[in-house]
């Protein structure tokens, strides 16, 4: 197997936290930082930083995704239109 060269982070942990919660993708901190997005994700995950969804700034609607956690007759008619 073909072994990655071991990058060193040029980025404080408290850089990339800010980063992040500014708004910036793991995508543009890693090339910021000279590693991979996956690093910045687990780094983010051990400092238990709350992660965005994958793809969420390319949703174009806003989804309730609690709509059916309590039930009424228009939620049982639009389950059954489906």
């Amino acid at each position: 197997m073909k072994q990655m060269p071991n990058r060193k982070i040029t980025l404080d942990l408290r850089e990339i936290i800010k980063m992040y919660e500014d708004g910036m993708s793991t995508t543009e901190i890693a090339i910021e930082g000279n590693v991979t997005s996956r690093r910045i994700t687990q780094i983010l995950k051990k400092n238990n930083v709350k992660l965005r969804p994958r793809g969420h700034w390319k949703r174009k609607y806003h989804i309730n995704e609690d709509y059916f956690k309590c039930w009424s007759p228009n939620m049982a008619y639009i389950l059954g239109f489906f």
